[in-house]
């Protein structure tokens, strides 16, 4: 049950990030006041913003019940799903070094499951 909560918790942060990456993609080189500013009128933000806070408060429940030496490892998951995303649902190029550095992030989590 703890291994759901955590992957669930991640999920939502990423696809908070997918958002918030949605909210400001196309504003080119803005200034973080303009960025802000655009960003809060875009349902994009918002949706990110309710993903994301829910992770938080998921992830203050598993931080109640479990070990943070063993909960915070498995929020390296979300690279693995954000790079996964990134490259089918938003078009992003991903070098080959980069999935070499994927591949070694989830072989991390594994081993940290395996305890």
């Amino acid at each position: 049950m703890k291994i759901f909560l955590i992957f669930a918790s991640v999920m939502l942060g990423v696809s908070g990030q997918i958002f918030f990456k949605k909210a400001v993609t196309g504003l080119g080189t803005v200034s973080i006041i303009e960025a802000s500013l655009v960003s809060i009128k875009s349902i994009y933000f918002w949706t990110g913003g309710l993903f994301y806070g829910a992770s938080l408060i998921l992830w203050m429940k598993i931080l109640a019940d479990t070990d943070l030496s063993y909960a915070r490892p498995f929020s390296a998951l979300g690279y693995i799903v954000v790079a996964l995303v990134a490259y089918t649902y938003l078009g992003e190029s991903i070098s080959v070094l980069r999935w070499v550095g994927i591949f070694l992030i989830a072989a991390g989590v594994f081993l940290v499951a395996r305890t």
